[in-house]
């Protein structure tokens, strides 16, 4: 997982419509199967990115994101129906900074 978490992709403008319908379908399947503090605390942030070869990409908070990918990847992989990746988000990482700030 170390490699993954160094890896980062660029946030994506607009979403094609099979994408965005994946993950509108996934986000249902979370909402449905996990404590809303919990999706409200931690996978809020989390957005598509890319849909790889069957793979969801998902971009999350850097700082959110080891936390993430080791409690909630097995739940994002069954709500999606497929394998899920989760890289940093440099874009919405900066995003929260300035909203702390």
């Amino acid at each position: 997982h170390r490699e993954q978490l160094q890896e980062w992709a660029p946030c994506p403008g607009s979403l094609p419509d099979d994408l965005s319908a994946l993950w509108d379908t996934t986000l249902g399947g979370l909402r449905a199967s996990i404590d809303s503090e919990f999706f409200d605390a931690w996978l809020t942030d989390i957005h598509p990115h890319a849909l790889n070869d069957g793979e969801l990409v998902l971009g999350a908070p850097r700082e959110k994101l080891p936390w993430v990918t080791a409690r909630a990847t097995t739940a994002l992989i069954e709500a999606a129906g497929r394998p899920v990746r989760l890289v940093p988000c440099e874009h919405i990482t900066a995003k929260l900074q300035e909203a702390a700030a």
